[in-house]
C-alpha cells in the first residue's frame, strides 16, 4: 500500500496524518487537501445503499427522501477512511484564500 505523496516535498504522507478538509504536511509544512471529487463516490454509494435499504424495507416516502441524504452523509464519510488507504488520491495545494480579518 502506497502512501499519498506531497506535491512539494515529495514526501509521503500516511493517512493517520490527513485531516479534512486540509491539514499539513508532516514534513514541509504546506497546507494540502483531499481533492473534492474524491469524497464525492463513497458518498453516492452511501445514497445508494440509504436508497436501497428503504426500498427493501417498504419505508415510507418520507424515509425514501431522507435515507439517501442520510446514506451520503454518514456511510460515504464511514467509507471515505478506509478509501483514503486502498486507493489514495493525489494531494493537492490548498489554494483557498481564508476568510478571517486581521485587525
Amino acid at each position: 500500500m502506497k502512501g499519498m505523496q506531497c506535491p512539494e516535498c515529495c514526501g509521503i504522507v500516511e493517512v493517520r496524518h490527513v485531516r479534512l478538509p486540509n491539514f499539513a504536511c508532516p514534513h514541509c509544512g504546506l497546507t494540502l487537501c483531499v481533492p473534492g471529487g474524491f469524497l464525492v463516490r463513497p458518498g453516492i454509494v452511501g445514497a445508494g445503499v440509504g436508497l436501497l435499504v428503504c426500498y427493501v424495507f417498504h419505508l415510507s416516502w418520507v424515509a425514501l427522501l431522507l435515507g439517501p441524504l442520510v446514506g451520503y452523509f454518514i456511510l460515504g464519510s464511514v467509507l471515505a477512511v478506509p478509501l483514503l488507504a486502498i486507493a489514495p488520491p493525489k494531494l493537492e495545494r490548498n489554494f483557498r484564500v481564508s476568510r478571517t480579518l486581521d485587525l
